[in-house]
């Protein structure tokens, strides 16, 4: 008699084709057939247990051809000498096959005379020889492998292979294919064999062509339009030339189920808390027979509504630390008492942020949604607020030449007191504005929980930027023109953070040297000092036959005082020497033909002192995403402070900044604003009130105030002829008075590049003029910045239009460059 001990292999193979049941029926119907196998194995090994007890005498290992006969013996505990125990064998069976050896194994015990006789029959795994693909043109064979080792297929050449991996294999690559909109690719595994026991595998891809999105439909939607319901679905769109553009018309199961969240949660924002948005039935559309022609996919998205719900009650649960008054008052009163989940989700995240803000670092809020009668649900919030958590060490990584106190000083958090995750945000933002520690944008931060002590050590992570700026060479810009420049400046000389600055730069329109040096933290302490040497040399022309020269030499000493987050106080103390010239070519009478060089010249010394509070949260300085900035400024010139210049001047200015798109497309929208006034003050020796000097009157132009107008080309002007307003002595009239306006749309390219769209609207008003919005000189166009580290300031490649020209008149056309080149911010 034979008897036969269970065939454990199915066991393992009916695990890992459960796995696969998603693959295909063909997958299906082997799990199927193989779960037969076991199932019918069963009673087997309750006949091969007659056996057990007795001694093994003889044994017989059948189908090796890489394994050793006594290793098999020796895993499956089959040596002669042991004793037959079929559930010993089935379990080391089992053990084997997790080895990866093996395809199947089958043991069979037959008795002889008073011991048993033990026959195995392997089947080994075939040597995978070689793994290749053809047909591969949209998906390369890296992203296959980064794929493989995302899913864990094992596949490797020289090693045994398992069939059930190549079946994973298969599926991994559809789902690539899938993923980028080539829905109808096809993936053809085959094997040969090249020798004995051993396999060459060959991917054989029929990519097909990518199937877009010809329609997205809905069914069962009553409350919402279909167009509504459309505008949720961010990615997925109907293919048109602008969804082409943005990749948004490519059939994605993930970015689909990504959208139809998106509609989910637009109902349950209407208080539909039940509602059902189904898997979209998808439907071929195809124009016509041919198998050439462009096939689209048609989706149906099945969608039940539900009730609508009232929101009753809103409780607290678990809470100790904070009370149910602080808590329960995060919530808004919902429009209608719908039972809205935006509210719901808001109060949520504010109770976080709370516990998150106080050291309770693992905390967790969960609302739980219960039902009463007449479609009133309430909510019941469950705190677990769990231990509260204090900073232990603060180190920082990366800064090999800013010292730690440098950055320690912006830190809004100190070891030994409670976590607050807000502050670390904060801490973040004040080291990010530095620019010379750049934090590492994916994990800028590194925590280091300790239970036993209820502390969380904190690593901050960054890399020096470059700190040095050293220029030598030529260039252009708009006040300039052609010029030579060297300049050289650092922003954390030796390491302390202070800013030393030489600059000489020789030009068409300007010769400047310039000397400072400015220290961020006196002492210190939150307070400023800094000082700056300058001399610098103006020659440029206003109208036809007109120039004005300029010499300006004098220093500036600055004091200033920080306080809370982002808020500065500053006192600076001028004092120039100022040398002027304007001359112009004037017919004394209209019949001349020669004209007659008219000069104006005069020498004057300047003693102002400025206060000025500024507000600046900008996540950068040359390439913000986010923040505002308030500074307002009033400048004292002349009376005791001596000097020729006797005028009192305030500035105000804010811009502001935000994403406005932060999937795919990034965008940022900007705003800026500037105000500005100037009004001379006291009288002369001889008793006349003094007026302002030409170079103290606000003149706009370039492309820091209105892109596209000349450097100082807008000058007052009569409001209803548009003539331009000439001083005393013939020249364009400066004004009193500034209004600008800035609005910037950038669009953020990989790497440095950023192309900002732009409107700029400016102008400035005479003594006896007021602010008037209608009169405002617009020019709107187009900008590409290229942010390069050497020059500390992004290059900026600008277009512009002028949106209201004024008609050209004889000695005054308007300085407008529809083109222009330049180095800097906008504001």
């Amino acid at each position: 008699m034979k008897l036969i001990s269970v065939l454990s292999t199915s066991d393992r193979r009916r695990a890992d084709l459960a796995a696969l049941r998603h693959r295909g029926v063909a997958v299906a119907v082997l799990a199927a057939v193989l779960l037969t196998l076991f199932l019918s194995a069963t009673p087997v090994l309750g006949q091969a247990q007659v056996l057990a007890g007795r001694k093994i005498v003889a044994s017989e290992v059948r189908g090796i051809r890489e394994l050793a006969e006594e290793s098999v013996l020796y895993y499956l505990k089959c040596e002669v000498g042991q004793t037959w125990d079929p559930r010993v064998v089935n379990r080391e069976i089992k053990d084997l096959w997790t080895r990866e050896l093996v395809d199947d194994v089958r043991v069979q015990a037959e008795p002889q005379g008073e011991g048993v006789k033990v026959i195995i029959t392997i089947t080994e795994r075939p040597t995978l020889v070689s793994l290749d693909y053809q047909g591969l043109d949209k998906i390369k064979r890296n992203d296959i492998g980064d794929a493989i080792d995302k899913e864990q297929v094992k596949l490797y050449e020289g090693l045994p292979l398992s069939v059930g991996e190549l079946v994973r294999l298969e599926s991994v690559i559809k789902s690539l294919y899938e993923g980028r909109g080539y829905r109808f690719a096809s993936v053809d595994v085959q094997t040969e064999k090249v020798a004995e026991n051993e396999l060459r595998v060959l991917v054989v891809v029929d990519e097909g062509n990518k199937v877009k999105i010809g329609r997205v439909d809905f069914d069962g939607n009553e409350l919402f339009e279909p167009s509504k319901l459309r505008r949720q679905m961010e990615k997925t769109k109907k293919s048109n030339l602008l969804t082409r553009i943005r990749k948004r018309d490519v059939y994605n199961p993930a970015t689909v189920d990504e959208d139809l969240e998106k509609v989910r949660d637009l109902y349950r924002r209407y208080g539909y808390k039940d509602v059902v948005v189904g898997t979209p039935e998808t439907e071929v559309m195809q124009k016509s027979n041919n198998a050439d022609a462009k096939r689209r996919l048609k989706l149906v998205v099945p969608i039940d509504e539900g009730p609508r719900w009232k929101l009753g009650d809103i409780k607290i649960e678990g809470n100790e630390f904070l009370a149910d008054e602080i808590l329960l008052s995060v919530f808004e009163e919902p429009k209608g008492g719908w039972l809205r989940s935006d509210v719901i989700d808001e109060g949520l995240e504010k109770i976080q942020e709370y516990y998150q803000n106080t050291g309770y670092i693992f905390s967790r809020v969960e609302p739980e949604v219960i039902e009463r009668d007449d479609l009133i649900a309430d909510v019941l919030i469950k705190v677990e607020e769990n231990d509260q958590f204090r900073v232990g060490r603060i180190e920082f990584d990366g800064n090999s030449r800013t010292r730690d106190k440098v950055l320690r000083r912006e830190l809004r958090l100190h070891e030994g007191m409670v976590f607050n995750a807000g502050a670390l945000r904060n801490s973040l933002l004040k080291i990010n504005q530095l620019e010379y520690y750049q934090l590492n944008e994916d994990d800028p931060v590194g925590l280091d929980y300790r239970a036993e002590d209820q502390e969380v050590d904190l690593v901050i992570k960054g890399d020096e930027a470059e700190r040095t700026e050293l220029q030598f060479g030529g260039g252009y810009s708009e006040l300039d023109g052609f010029f030579g420049q060297a300049s050289i400046r650092t922003r954390n000389f030796m390491g302390r953070g202070e800013t030393l600055g030489v600059s000489l730069q020789t030009g068409r329109f300007r010769e400047i040297f310039d000397v400072s040096y400015f220290v961020p933290w006196l002492f210190d302490k939150p307070q400023s000092f800094g000082v700056q040497l300058f001399d610098r040399d103006t020659d440029f022309d206003l109208l036809s036959n007109q120039r004005f020269l300029q010499k300006e030499r004098g220093a500036v000493i600055t004091y200033g005082r920080s306080f809370r987050l982002f808020e500065s106080l500053s006192f600076s103390y001028t004092n120039s020497d100022f040398e002027s010239l304007q001359s112009a070519l004037f017919r004394l009478n209209i019949d001349d033909t020669d004209s007659t060089l008219v000069e104006q010249s005069f020498a004057f010394n300047k003693s102002s002192l400025t206060a000025q509070y500024r507000y600046d949260s900008h996540d950068s300085r040359l390439a913000p995403t986010r923040g505002r900035r308030i500074n307002a400024s009033i400048e004292y010139a002349g009376g005791p402070l001596g000097g020729q210049d006797f005028f009192i001047r305030g500035l105000f200015n804010f811009a502001y900044t935000r994403p406005l798109l932060n999937k795919g497309l990034r965008t940022i929208g900007r705003v800026n604003l500037n105000v500005g006034y100037i009004e001379p003050f006291g009288t002369t020796d001889d008793g006349r009130d003094r007026e302002l000097f030409f170079l103290d009157r606000f003149l706009a132009g370039g492309d820091n105030t209105i892109r596209g107008y000349a450097f100082r080309s807008i000058w007052v002007r009569d409001p209803i002829t548009g003539r331009t307003i000439l001083d005393e002595n013939g020249f364009p009239q400066g004004g009193n008075k500034l209004l600008q306006i800035n609005f910037e749309h950038h669009f953020v390219i990989n790497g440095p590049f950023r192309v900002v769209a732009f409107a700029d609207f400016v102008n400035v008003y005479g003594d006896d003029q007021d602010f008037d919005l209608d009169h405002l000189r617009g020019t709107a166009g187009i900008e590409l910045r290229i942010n390069v580290p050497l020059f500390g300031a992004p290059l900026r490649f600008i277009w512009s239009n002028n949106l209201d020209p004024l008609s050209n008149m004889i000695g005054e056309q308007e300085r407008f460059d529809s083109f222009d080149f330049s180095i800097g911010t906008s504001f």
